[in-house]
């Protein structure tokens, strides 16, 4: 994570090597890294920056230059979709996806099952409309061989099969007329859960709210609508997002990190 931060550039985002020309390609890559560990919230907000004048005409993003790539586009998706709900970037995100559905080809497929696979793992997890992807995730399933590969290549092969994965294990509401909201709260300064953590959404008696030891909860039986969700813990300061939910949605707000409350003597 020391490294990784070293290499944040001062446009924010991320190179090759120190002082290296920043890449869509990189920063998306060292966001998904950091978040994997929790050490995301010191570089996030200068790389969405980034990101965001990066953003092609075309909505997508590409290695160099003004090329639009449907993998750089989609580890880009998979890198940002967890800040829909702490930064304002859902223009960010909607041409990005708009960029991914548009390329698609007729068969419902991308250029090459890898790319297809790809591109699935950054569209499935954003939307709750299933009819967008799923005559793509047909088609992707019907691409394996009878050797059991996907173009007889071994990445194909890993990334389709982790994308068919995605979509068995995908979460859903256990009531389809219901939303969830889920997401981990920490502590801002040592990334460790909170002790006796509260969260509410006001002016809704019936949700139904969990926190788990490591800091993960779901509040869930929420109608569809627009909601305020406070979270807060005894020696910190509060913080709350503005929601707007879909019925059956399963909203990842992220990780919540709140501060520590200054002290007066």
């Amino acid at each position: 994570a020391h490294e990784l931060g070293r290499r944040q550039g001062l446009d924010g985002g991320f190179g090759d090597f120190i002082g290296y020309d920043s890449t869509p390609l990189d920063t998306a890559y060292a966001l998904i890294a950091l978040q994997g560990i929790g050490q995301d919230a010191a570089v996030a907000g200068r790389a969405l920056s980034y990101l965001s004048s990066a953003q092609l005409a075309s909505g997508g993003f590409g290695y160099y230059g003004d090329q639009s790539s449907v993998m750089v586009s989609a580890l880009v998706v998979k890198a940002i979709k967890p800040y829909l709900y702490t930064f304002n970037i859902s223009s960010l995100l909607s041409r990005s996806v708009g960029f991914l559905y548009a390329v698609k080809g007729s068969g419902n497929l991308w250029d090459s099952d890898w790319e297809s696979a790809l591109a699935l793992q950054a569209l499935i997890p954003i939307t709750t409309d299933t009819s967008l992807y799923e005559l793509s995730v047909s088609a992707l399933s019907g691409r394996q061989q009878g050797s059991g590969s996907w173009e007889g290549q071994v990445y194909s092969t890993a990334l389709a099969m982790s994308t068919l994965d995605l979509l068995a294990n995908l979460d859903v509401p256990a009531d389809p007329e219901k939303a969830v909201i889920r997401g981990r709260l920490l502590d801002a300064l040592t990334s460790n859960p909170l002790p006796n953590a509260a969260i509410d959404v006001r002016d809704v008696d019936s949700e139904l709210v969990s926190i788990e030891a490591d800091g993960a909860f779901a509040v869930s039986n929420l109608d569809a609508g627009n909601y305020i969700v406070s979270y807060s813990a005894p020696g910190y300061l509060g913080a709350s997002q503005n929601l707007v939910l879909q019925k059956g949605q399963f909203a990842d707000v992220g990780t919540i990190r709140l501060s520590v409350a200054p002290t007066a003597s």
